[in-house]
């Protein structure tokens, strides 16, 4: 189920992602190069799988080359990678925090905290910074 609740936050951060004033204070870096967002959006997921309900947050970050790099609060920290040629890419899982620190449906007060250290399908991500200003979205997915 975590698996199915990470790739559908993934999914929908990537479909979404919207134009925003964010700022990033910190340092996120991929395979050891800065990673410099142009827009950020963060997702709340409401799913309901046989029952179970769950409830994920993530946050995406996309750079000027259109490549995708999310973080969702699954397991600890669980990173996505898109190249921005449609390849998605499970770069991590466990290897550190995500903290939202307010409501994704306020987003002059959301404040994301990164602290993640992750490897995964070839791909070195390093996230020390706290995100603040994203574009918002969300959705409930069903069965």
């Amino acid at each position: 189920m975590k698996t199915q609740v990470f790739t559908a936050a993934l999914l929908l951060s990537a479909l979404l992602a919207c134009k925003s004033k964010h700022k990033v204070d910190g340092s996120v870096t991929v395979n050891g190069s800065p990673f410099v967002a142009e827009t950020c959006g963060v997702a709340t997921m409401n799913l309901n799988f046989n029952g179970v309900q769950s409830t994920t947050h993530s946050v995406t970050l996309t750079d000027a080359a259109g490549r995708r790099l999310s973080f969702s609060d699954s397991d600890g920290v669980a990173v996505g990678f898109n190249d921005g040629a449609g390849t998605q890419l499970d770069a991590g899982r466990g290897c550190g925090s995500v903290r939202f620190v307010g409501s994704t449906s306020d987003p002059a007060k959301l404040k994301v905290h990164l602290d993640a250290d992750c490897r995964g399908s070839g791909i070195e991500t390093r996230a020390k910074a706290e995100i603040s200003g994203c574009g918002t979205f969300g959705a409930d997915l069903l069965p």
